[in-house]
This record gives C-alpha cells, sequence and structure tokens, in this order.
C-alpha cells in the first residue's frame, strides 16, 4: 500500500501537532506508515500527539515502528505522547507501557505536563508509592545533597576557625592593654619622686642638671656632717635659695 493511501489526519493542538491515525493496520502497511509518520515527526523540539482510538494493530511488529519513532522524536529533544482508550490497544501497548507516553484523552495529557517531564527525568509519583526515583536520578540527588552538607559543613568550620582566631587577638590586645597599664604605673610611681624633688620641673636641660648636682652636694654635706668626717658647714651655702627644701623632700 502506498503512503498516501493510509489514513492520517494532523492539526495543531495548542503548541502541539495532533496526529490521527485511523483504521486496521497489518503487516503490509508498515513500510508505508513508518514512511508517512517520519516525514510528519522530522522537526525539533516539537511535541506530537497519536490519535490511536480507533486503530487496530494486527502485527506486533508496530510496536517496533513506534519505538523508533520515539527514539527518533526525542533524539531531536522532542515529545511524543500516545492518546487511547481501547482496551485492545492497552494490551498491544502493554509490554512497552513503561517506555510509551499513553493518555486517556488530549484532557488528560493537559494536565500531566509536569508529571510526565518529571517522569522523563527519572522521577514518579504515584498515590500507592508516594513519589519514586530512577537509580540514575536518585545518584544524582544524592551527589547533590552530600554537595549541600559538604558546603554547609565546610562554611561552619570556616566560620568557627574565624571566630577563634578573633577571639585569640582580642585575648592578646586585652593583655597587652594590661601590661601597658602596669607599665604606666610603675612608670608614674617612678616619676613621682622626682616630680616632688623639683628635677622634672626645669624648662630646660642644663638647669635640670644644675638642680641634681645640687641635691648631690647637699646630701653630701649631710652625710659628712652626720659622721663628723668634716667641718661644720652651713648647709645654705650650699643648697641656694632657688632651690628651697621642703620637709616631704628631704628630712635631716
Amino acid at each position: 500500500m502506498r503512503a498516501d493511501l493510509i489514513d492520517v489526519s494532523l492539526e495543531d493542538y495548542g503548541h502541539s501537532v495532533l496526529i490521527t491515525l485511523k483504521g486496521t493496520f497489518t503487516s503490509e502497511q508498515i513500510p508505508a506508515l513508518r514512511e508517512k509518520l517520519s516525514s510528519i515527526t522530522d522537526e525539533r523540539k516539537r511535541t506530537y500527539l497519536m490519535d490511536l482510538e480507533h486503530c487496530q494493530f494486527r502485527d506486533a511488529s508496530y510496536l517496533e515502528l513506534f519505538l523508533d519513532l520515539v527514539n527518533q522524536v526525542q533524539g531531536r529533544d522532542g515529545r511524543l505522547a500516545f492518546i487511547f482508550t481501547r482496551e485492545e490497544n492497552w494490551k498491544f501497548f502493554r509490554r512497552w507501557s513503561n517506555v510509551f507516553e499513553i493518555h486517556a484523552s488530549l484532557d488528560d495529557f493537559s494536565r500531566s505536563g509536569l508529571i510526565e517531564a518529571l517522569r522523563r527525568r527519572g522521577i514518579a509519583f504515584s498515590k500507592r508509592t508516594g513519589v519514586r526515583l530512577s537509580s540514575g536520578m536518585a545518584l544524582v540527588m544524592g551527589i547533590i545533597v552530600c554537595g549541600w552538607i559538604v558546603t554547609l559543613v565546610s562554611m561552619v568550620t570556616f566560620q568557627e576557625k574565624e571566630i577563634r582566631a578573633r577571639e585569640s587577638q582580642i585575648l592578646q590586645l586585652e593583655n597587652k592593654q594590661r601590661t601597658l597599664m602596669r607599665n604606666l604605673d610603675d612608670l608614674k610611681s617612678a616619676v613621682g619622686p622626682l616630680r616632688d624633688m623639683g628635677l622634672l620641673e626645669a624648662k630646660n636641660p642644663g638647669q635640670a642638671n644644675d638642680s641634681l648636682q645640687i641635691w648631690i652636694d647637699y646630701l653630701s654635706k649631710l652625710e659628712k656632717k652626720r659622721t663628723g668626717s668634716s667641718p661644720d658647714q652651713s648647709l645654705d651655702s650650699v643648697f641656694p635659695d632657688s632651690i628651697p627644701i621642703t620637709n616631704d623632700s628631704v628630712t635631716p
């Protein structure tokens, strides 16, 4: 039979192409039908719907024809779905029902867009079993989840190390501050008597050195007077009036 004698009709259904087959198909029609369908489904990234509700297939070779057609369409990044409700056709396609996308009506196909897209990627859902993953999809999901876990653990570990490093820096700065405060207090304690003696009030280095020498001479005279190793000498002549002696500075 020639291809142009096969009852095949085409019409647009939304963004899809609806192919309707009618009649009884025997082994003699396989080459003609293969040629016809191959010429119809040669576009890339297109969705094709094949209505087989009014078809009868008398040869199992049509399964091979439809399997080849599905592979061709999917190889062009397209989609091929079959529409029928006849029990006879269900029995005919049952052997490969997990490969063919079969719907009871066009409305059923429209409602199954997301579910079918997930099924083609290895994710299936049913009320009886819930969500099921194919082995490949399960492996991909496992890798993704493990990647998330590793990333989360790495972020937490990095933040923990950063917090500990900053705490250590803060502790070192606090210890350094306490050390500087102690050194400052010690310096104030050491400078206090010098300030009381008037040694730090000089405005130039020469005056400070003269004051220091006068104090040294004055203390030497006191020591000699106490031990009697030299004649008495007036302390006022040693300590001039410009640097007064106070009770807080020296106690005879």
